[in-house]
């Protein structure tokens, strides 16, 4: 305090602090010659005015979040601050003893008492953290889900008091009267600059729109006793199911004793709260860290996801996700932009048997696409007709590998599309609007689209297996031109089968670019700018489009404007898409200019969201119309939410195991990995350790681990990524009585010429697990599906939230583990069988089973 006074009067400090609540006292100066019957009058004079300076209301807000968890939200005459458990504690003291004001010395000594804790507290932490260093271990990669599951749907307490509304104040009736006159209503919702009630009655007599309303009887929780009665204005009136909602605006010709009667009534409504907000936190959580880390995954899958529903033709891809980095597996499918091969993929007889048994599918297939004259001719041979059919060996040694082909995957199980494709916000609506738009229902044309939807495709592209374990050489391929003016002559078998009607599937484009907060979407309405920065003026206009926090919009005539200028609109918004309906008018909505020319604007809105009006009623607008409002900038046939439908049901079904490589200022690491209910690794089972145990162990050994982040550094464009495969066989380690495992990488394996050899060894072990490792770097991802939730628990813990941002930024690498067991085996034995694998295991079973994990790793 001494640095905020004045050098002479530093003595006079405590003479001066016991002064400050009498600054505007009218016998302040008696009070002083009082304390100070010595001095002269002139320096009497100085103590006066250094009273009424440090006496002046303070306008700074104080925020404490940097320093302590937990802060809360403390209001004061408009004004929110927010504080710890102990600076709130002296706050409400200090303004208690200065009658309700708010001055520079309070706010110098709390800031000052708040910066000496919390040095203490930084000191106290930090041995704590230097022994947390020191004993720095290899990070432990933790599951996660990548479909949110953990919600918290809970409703807050309302705590809202009794009220009655009148049409002129009723300052000086008695309790009696009030309750006689006053006309009973129900609050929906109290904020310190609105207020929205119901009520079965019509106010009819209504002047000048406005209302007073009288709010008493307080929830005994809140201990508050007060009575309060406040000046509204009517900004909107409907009348829903038989009720009337009016919502009502606070009057600036409010009473400042009232206005601060409020500010606490919500403060003990808000403390009162603390226990349901605390229940809020981990739900959002992992709300948060799913869908930031579902968008690293969908970015990079190089897999194709397609949504299939039955046809009057039989089963058809319906859908799929194209991405960027998926596009060359839907190019190579594409027949001159006609994605009709994808269709013809599905008509083969046991897919079909298949799907309509309600079984899964799990095939691989050769497929190879022959262009000649301008036209496209695609030959598949599946891997079960290699087995015992010799035509379909030879066509692929002679034919299929020495052109170009895909080695594919194609994985089908059953969903419930619509369920899955539902994602809500961890928290209930009534947490705020935006938690109500993101819990809204499905639209009716997504309802419409995902109803057919029976089963999730996912098309795989792992023709790098062929290469890895050198099959064309294996086989003597020898590359040979195909002819370019003829089709190649086959067995129909082993063609594409023909259509019987047009392929129905749609491309879903994902978009990760688009940095907006929310979707824009098209709508005209007309308005009117009133005043741009200081200046009237009379400008009408319209909208070209709208989303709940800024607008796009044409005027009628020039502006003169510089970016950052707050304009007063007049808004006319319609209450549905038919604008011949009424319009809802609201004045004075504050907006601030982004860019654009003298007639074209983007603005978005000024102030507090939840007192702004017109981000309040076009959030409403949106909601209650999202059916028949059209996505701004759409692609034809486009529908909007259809992309994050998709991604939705993908994350609920991977069947890759993703895991998520972090970077911080000590060390590379895994830190998560994801898991559902489809992940199955049966070679990986065990009577002491379920196969999704054995697969969490095995990816957090060291070794993993460092060869993971190894193949990650080798990547040399953000837009490449790199694979894998992975034979691993458990071992028991004698020192410390767990799990751990052998690996070794097919490719070295082959190239060596020990892949017989030690497949053989391994299969004398048990059964081995072999799988492939995809390792890509991140794209940006776009924080639209999460951002709100992420400021709200910024609001109620602070701390959570960094912690949980710096996680998401930390993200530097992204993997992908499948199982492929049963198909490399069944190559291996096919290619590499000099002997058996049975013959080695019996000739090498004895010495193997004495050898150590070491000695293995070598002769791998």
């Amino acid at each position: 305090m001494n640095n905020n006074l004045s050098p002479d009067l530093a003595p006079y400090q405590g003479i001066i602090l016991s002064l400050v609540a009498y600054a505007n006292h009218h016998k302040l100066d008696h009070l002083i010659e009082k304390l100070t019957p010595k001095l002269k009058s002139s320096v009497r004079f100085l103590i006066k005015m250094e009273i009424k300076r440090v006496a002046k209301p303070c306008n700074l807000v104080m925020d404490f979040r940097s320093m302590f968890d937990n802060c809360e939200e403390v209001h004061h005459n408009e004004q929110c601050h927010y504080l710890d458990e102990i600076s709130k504690t002296l706050f409400l003291e200090s303004v208690q003893n200065n009658q309700n004001n708010f001055c520079i010395y309070m706010y110098n000594e709390l800031t000052q008492n708040a910066k000496a804790r919390y040095v203490e507290q930084k000191k106290n932490q930090t041995e704590q953290e230097k022994r947390l260093n020191n004993s720095l271990n290899v990070a432990v990669a933790s599951p996660i889900n990548l479909s949110n599951q953990n919600y918290f749907h809970e409703d807050p307490n309302s705590f809202h008091s009794k009220c009655r509304a009148f049409t002129y104040d009723p300052l000086g009736m008695s309790l009696n009267g009030k309750l006689a006159i006053g006309k009973q209503v129900e609050l929906i919702d109290l904020n310190i600059s609105n207020c929205i009630f119901k009520t079965t009655i019509d106010i009819t007599d209504i002047e000048n729109d406005e209302l007073f309303l009288w709010f008493y009887d307080h929830d005994k929780i809140l201990n508050f006793e007060p009575e309060i009665t406040l000046p509204y204005k009517v900004v909107n009136k409907e009348y829903n199911n038989g009720f009337y909602h009016y919502h009502l605006k606070l009057s600036q010709a409010c009473a400042q004793e009232m206005l601060t009667l409020l500010t606490k009534l919500l403060q003990q409504k808000f403390a009162a709260n603390k226990p349901h907000r605390k229940k809020q936190i981990i739900p959002l959580i992992d709300s948060v860290m799913a869908k930031s880390h579902e968008q690293y995954l969908t970015s990079r899958i190089t897999d194709i996801p397609l949504l299939c529903a039955k046809y009057t033709s039989g089963w058809r891809p319906d859908s799929g996700l194209f991405t960027e980095s998926n596009k060359d597996l839907w190019q190579f499918f594409s027949d001159n932009e006609n994605l009709a091969p994808f269709s013809k993929l599905f008509s083969h007889e046991h897919i079909q048997q298949a799907l309509d048994n309600n079984e899964r599918v799990n095939e691989y297939a050769y497929i190879l696409k022959h262009q000649y004259a301008d036209k496209n001719q695609f030959i598949i041979v599946w891997q079960h007709q290699l087995e015992n059919d010799q035509k379909a060996r030879t066509l692929l040694q002679e034919t299929i590998l020495a052109g170009e082909y895909r080695y594919v995957r194609l994985s089908i199980k059953p969903v419930n599309a619509v369920d899955d494709a539902y994602l809500p916000s961890a928290v209930a609506s009534s947490t705020s609007p935006a938690m109500a738009f993101m819990n809204r229902p499905l639209s009716r044309p997504i309802l419409n689209s995902l109803k057919p939807i029976n089963y999730i495709a996912v098309l795989t592209d792992i023709t790098e297996l062929n290469n890895t374990l050198a099959i064309p050489e294996k086989l003597k391929v020898k590359s040979k031109p195909l002819h370019e003016i003829a089709p190649i002559k086959c067995s129909s078998q082993f063609l594409l089968p023909r259509l019987t009607r047009k392929s129905q599937l749609k491309k879903v484009v994902l978009d990760l670019h688009d940095s907006r907060r929310e979707e824009r979407f098209s709508l005209e309405m007309d308005i009117k700018i009133t005043r741009c920065g200081k200046s009237p003026c009379k400008i009408k206009g319209h909208t070209v489009n709208i989303s709940s926090r800024g607008l796009a919009v044409h005027l009628a005539q020039p502006l003169t404007y510089k970016p950052g200028d707050i304009i007063s609109l007049t808004l006319k918004i319609p209450t549905s898409v038919d604008n011949s309906v009424k319009n809802i008018t609201l004045r004075q909505q504050k907006y601030q200019i982004l860019a654009g020319n003298d007639t074209q604007l983007r603005l978005v809105i000024s102030g507090i969201e939840k007192r702004h009006d017109g981000c309040k009623f076009l959030r409403e607008f949106i909601l209650n119309n999202m059916d028949d409002l059209q996505l701004a900038s759409a692609l034809p046939g486009e529908i909007y939410g259809m992309s994050q439908a998709i991604r939705n049901i993908y994350a609920k079904n991977h069947l890759s195991v993703p895991f998520f490589i972090h970077q911080d200022k000590r060390q590379w690491y895994i830190n998560s990995l994801a898991l559902n209910a489809d992940t199955k690794f049966p070679s990986l089972s065990s009577e002491q350790a379920s196969d999704q145990d054995m697969l969490v162990k095995l990816i957090n050994q060291e070794k993993f681990q460092n060869y993971c982040l190894i193949k990650l550094n080798k990547i040399a464009e953000q837009k490449d990524f790199n694979v894998f495969y992975m034979v691993t066989v458990p071992q028991v380690s004698a020192k410390e009585s767990e799990k751990l495992f052998w690996f070794g990488d097919l490719e070295q394996l082959q190239k060596s010429g020990k892949l017989p050899e030690v497949m053989g060894k391994i299969k004398a072990l048990g059964n081995p697990t072999i799988v492939r490792v995809q390792i890509s770097k991140p794209q940006g991802i776009a924080a639209k599906g999460f951002i709100d939730e992420l400021h709200y628990l910024k609001k109620i813990s602070p701390n959570d939230a960094n912690e949980l941002i710096s996680t998401i930024e930390q993200v530097a690498g992204i993997g992908e583990v499948t199982d492929h067991t049963e198909q490399v085996l069944e190559i291996v034995n096919s290619y590499f069988a000099n002997k058996t694998t049975q013959d080695f295991a019996n000739k090498t079973t004895q010495d193997f089973a004495n050898k150590t994990t070491q000695d293995f790793a070598k002769a791998g």
